[in-house]
């Protein structure tokens, strides 16, 4: 029989979130104010993260880029 083994989910901080989705602190909490990104989680009384799944979903859900194309053709 197999055993699944159970990893826990890692909790992300805002440097590692950032650093994972390639953007700087103001785009990415103007991201959060527009919500468009995940809410954070609650980790300590003055500490917020992000679940790493919900990051990864997030990436996973953006639109890919032709970079054949123009900027224009793409998002018109």
């Amino acid at each position: 029989m197999d055993k699944l083994i159970h990893r826990p989910e890692r909790v992300l901080r805002a440097k590692a979130v950032q650093d994972r989705i390639g953007c700087g602190n103001s785009k990415f909490y103007e991201l959060l104010k527009a919500g468009e990104f995940p809410p954070g989680i609650r980790i300590g009384s003055r500490s917020v993260g992000w679940r790493e799944s919900q990051v990864e979903a997030w990436i996973a859900s953006r639109p890919l880029v032709d970079l054949r194309k123009s900027h224009r053709e793409q998002f018109a």
